[in-house]
């Protein structure tokens, strides 16, 4: 059948929990245009730049130009200083992201712990991301199992090397060995023996995902990754993640 997992979305400013149903935590509409009319100048002198409407956040990218990083930075914190709206900018890999005050990877990993079936269970949050340090954060705080993706600084207490570690990880914690190799911030650890069915873990992924519509309920289909190569759709089946598992995805 379909897979259907709990999800979250856009720093978890949409969500849809367990019984299918979705919140969403919008931002001020006016506010929202006056940024996107303010930044339409800019985008016709720098066209490096690129701005994604994503609904409920507004996403300047500048891949494409990485010398005006600094700029395109400043630029949205004026913005949003100006918009005066419960509003903040998010830093992400070459990207500047304005978004509701507040609302972040952390705060759907709560939402979802005092939810059943997740109440009571232990954490585990992948991410590559700098949105994802609030997923970490708050897992730690709960005693969880934060890794980091990749290099770069982080508060995640482990950390694998690539997508491809990943995806061995992840395997092998759905055949219920998850004995792998990590590298935390300060030192080399391993995630130890520690049984899917014995950790009693929900898996809340930091991971960018194809981009599906929540609204009418559809599904998710697959991961795709975390970095170029990206994760393949991941495989389900018996033995595999299905309907039934305990698992969100942020």
């Amino acid at each position: 059948g379909t897979l259907r997992l709990p999800l979250a979305g856009q720093h978890g400013l949409e969500r849809r929990d367990a019984a299918g149903r979705l919140w969403i935590h919008a931002a001020p509409p006016a506010a929202k245009c006056a940024i996107k009319e303010a930044l339409a100048p800019v985008l016709a002198r720098h066209p490096g730049l690129l701005l994604e409407d994503k609904g409920l956040t507004l996403a300047l990218h500048y891949r494409l130009a990485p010398q005006l990083a600094a700029y395109a930075h400043r630029l949205m914190v004026r913005l949003v200083g100006a918009a005066g709206a419960g509003l903040e900018v998010q830093r992400g890999k070459s990207v500047a992201e304005v978004k509701p005050f507040g609302i972040d990877k952390g705060t759907a990993v709560t939402e979802y712990l005092a939810e059943s079936p997740f109440r009571g269970r232990r954490p585990v949050f992948i991410g590559d991301d700098l949105n994802d340090e609030h997923g970490f954060a708050e897992v730690n705080k709960l005693d969880g199992i934060s890794i980091k993706v990749g290099k770069g600084g982080s508060c995640a207490r482990f950390r694998v090397r690539d997508v491809a570690a990943v995806r061995r990880w992840l395997g092998d914690a759905l055949k219920g060995d998850i004995e792998q190799h990590a590298a935390g911030p300060a030192e080399d650890v391993e995630l130890g023996h520690q049984p899917a069915h014995q950790a009693h873990a929900v898996a809340l992924l930091g991971l960018r995902h194809r981009q599906r519509q929540m609204q009418g309920g559809s599904a998710l289909v697959g991961i795709v990754g975390i970095d170029d190569q990206g994760l393949r759709q991941l495989p389900r089946g018996t033995g595999e993640l299905g309907q039934d598992e305990d698992a969100a995805l942020v």
